[in-house]
């Protein structure tokens, strides 16, 4: 009696393979599409972070006055490179608008002081100055 498995048996497991690999694909695309999304996310919030140190600096070297983006020049910061439409400084607050991060540019990011988020379509159709920042 020879010892082993036959050809069927060894066609169900990999049809059972196949299914569970077909289950499977669909859910780790999608964990790793979250995770780049939160990592982008994160650098739009990085970039705002720049912005705001950037600022102070610049307050400090020239006597309290209030810069403007041209004022600050290039900004960059250890994230991504982010490209925002619009980027404004109101009483201390940073706000980018329809932000375009380097390495996922399916979706853009509003950035309100506080949080970021999702660029609204009326957003993303506007055109202003363009900041950026590189890694």
């Amino acid at each position: 009696m020879k010892k082993g498995f036959t050809l069927i048996e060894l066609l169900a497991v990999i049809i059972i393979l196949a299914v569970i690999a077909l289950i499977a694909t669909p859910v780790v695309l999608n964990v790793v599409d979250a995770a780049k999304k939160s990592a982008a996310k994160e650098s739009v919030y990085g970039y705002a972070e720049a912005v705001k140190l950037a600022r102070y600096e610049y307050m400090f070297a020239h006597e309290g006055a209030e810069p403007t983006m041209s004022d600050l020049g290039t900004i960059t910061h250890g994230g991504a490179a982010v490209t925002c439409q619009s980027t404004t400084i109101t009483n201390g607050m940073v706000e980018l608008r329809n932000c375009e991060v380097s390495n996922y540019k399916t979706v853009k990011f509003d950035y309100d002081g506080k949080n970021v988020t999702e660029a609204s379509a009326s957003t993303s159709s506007s055109s202003s100055s363009s900041s950026s920042a590189a890694a």
